[in-house]
């Protein structure tokens, strides 16, 4: 056999070899996802930091590891650390609406919340069926004292998602803000109906879970 001949089975043994490593990376890349994000769920934000981490050392280009590390820092309030992560993840791909959703989030945990509409807004630009983000985009025009538009918003939240009792409340306090109480019953109606059992629907304190943002 010819020399040309052992070079390239050569060749094709080696790519076989690196095809092989380059999955194997892989999968170690997914049981990393799948352990950072199981640490996360369980409240141990450090171990989940430290295996997104890992994996952006390995793959600067991993956007999901960018979202996730920055969700792990917005969970314990590292506004800076949250919003350098989900620009990342928006710098690698910026058609992926949860990052704007999330980063618009942070920005009103900050009180900008002229930039978080601009977020929440890309974000229902790229995907219009995420009820969420208009849902947020509601808080932060509520916020601004553009009441007008934030019922709209929470209207097509709504439209979205007709079992979103977070939007009927919070459209009943600016309809009562806006009217007095009338036209805001059936809100007040559809939020007890969906709500759990024992919270408070009257409560209108801004730190309540069903008054801040949503991811």
């Amino acid at each position: 056999m010819s020399n040309r001949y052992f070079l390239v089975l050569f060749l094709a043994i080696t790519g076989i070899i690196l095809f092989a490593e380059i999955a194997s990376a892989q999968i170690d890349v997914l049981e990393t996802m799948k352990k950072g994000i199981e640490f996360g769920s369980n409240g141990q934000y450090q171990k989940a930091e430290a295996e997104f981490t890992k994996i952006i050392q390995q793959n600067p280009r991993s956007y999901l590891a960018y979202y996730n590390r920055g969700f792990i820092y917005q969970s314990q309030g590292m506004a800076d650390k949250a919003i350098a992560d989900f620009s990342k993840t928006i710098e690698i791909n910026p058609n992926y609406a949860d990052a704007y959703n999330n980063r618009g989030i942070v920005y009103q945990h900050q009180g900008n919340y002229s930039q978080a509409v601009v977020d929440h807004s890309a974000a229902i630009e790229i995907n219009p069926k995420l009820f969420k983000a208009y849902y947020n985009r509601a808080l932060a025009y509520e916020k601004l004292g553009k009441l007008d538009l934030a019922v709209k918003d929470y209207n097509q939240a709504l439209v979205i998602n007709p079992r979103y009792d977070r939007a009927y409340r919070n459209r009943m306090i600016v309809l009562v803000r806006q009217t007095g109480l009338l036209g805001s019953a059936n809100d007040f109606d559809q939020s007890a109906r969906l709500r759990p059992a024992g919270s408070n629907i009257l409560s209108s304190n801004q730190e309540h879970p069903d008054r801040t943002a949503q991811t």
